[in-house]
């Protein structure tokens, strides 16, 4: 039953997540066993918070936070910490935010869990991208992709350069954004090509990165570079993901009917 958890949580099938982790989560009580139990309210809480239920997700975080604690599961306890950063930066929460990434990174460095203490470089980048603080931002993104790259995570580097892009971008440092996001969306390309014969993996790839595709595209399209645009969502297959590609046009384009005419000159591209 566990491994369909995880191919439920694995494939953003979330709802499902939850139903099998609740029963999941039953036995680990029965058992006793505190290592599954924190796992399982950490799964939850995940899939909850990706379900944009804040406050029941942040109740999982909690649960599993202490059970990582009175039992000494310091690598949870760091997951954990992050992900509740996270929660608190959707939140606006910047105090309780930042409370729990330096607390994660406390403890990734002092068991040198660096794949943790990467991610939590990235969340306090974000932190501090919210709060308008260019040049920390940066560096914290730069050391989480320093990381990463030392560590060949190439989920953690599409992030950080993904972070990269949309720091620069908001900066309007055009090249240097350009330049992340290609790399960003290279590396999904590179990592993506095993997938291509099992379609359900291959879209549920494609999902996890939508928003990066999203955000490359409106910028291309945002300078009015269309051609391009259509060939980044071609090239990428996120036709398999945004089922509406109107949609970024709309977003991106709507106050200006000229350039929505435009853009549909070059649909024949795909």
């Amino acid at each position: 039953m566990y491994k369909r958890q995880l191919l439920n949580y694995n494939l953003d099938r979330f709802n499902n997540a939850i139903q099998y982790f609740s029963s999941a989560k039953k036995f680990a009580e029965e058992s006793g066993n505190p290592y599954i139990l924190a796992d399982v309210n950490h799964k939850i809480g995940l899939s909850y918070f990706e379900l944009d239920s804040l406050e029941v997700s942040e109740k999982y975080f909690t649960d599993a936070l202490q059970l990582s604690k009175q039992n000494s599961i310091p690598y949870y306890e760091a997951s954990v910490s992050i992900d509740l950063a996270a929660l608190y930066l959707e939140k606006k929460d910047f105090k309780n935010a930042r409370e729990h990434t330096l607390a994660a990174e406390k403890k990734a460095k002092e068991f040198s869990f660096n794949y943790l203490l990467a991610r939590a470089k990235v969340v306090e980048g974000e932190i501090e991208k919210e709060a308008g603080n260019f040049s920390k931002a940066e560096n914290l993104f730069k050391e989480a992709l320093e990381i990463a790259q030392h560590l060949r995570e190439f989920s953690l580097q599409v992030e950080a350069n993904y972070q990269l892009a949309k720091l620069f971008e908001e900066n309007n440092f055009t090249e240097a954004a350009e330049s992340y996001y290609k790399s960003s969306a290279g590396l999904i390309d590179d990592v993506s090509r095993p997938l291509f014969e099992e379609n359900e993996v291959q879209i549920s790839y494609f999902s996890a990165n939508k928003d990066l595709y999203d955000s490359f595209a409106s910028f291309y399209l945002g300078q009015s570079r269309f051609k391009e645009a259509f060939e980044l969502i071609d090239k990428s297959r996120s036709r398999n993901t945004v089922q509406n590609l109107s949609n970024i046009k709309l977003q991106v384009l709507l106050e200006d009917k000229s350039k929505l005419d435009k853009i549909y000159e070059y649909e024949w591209i795909i």
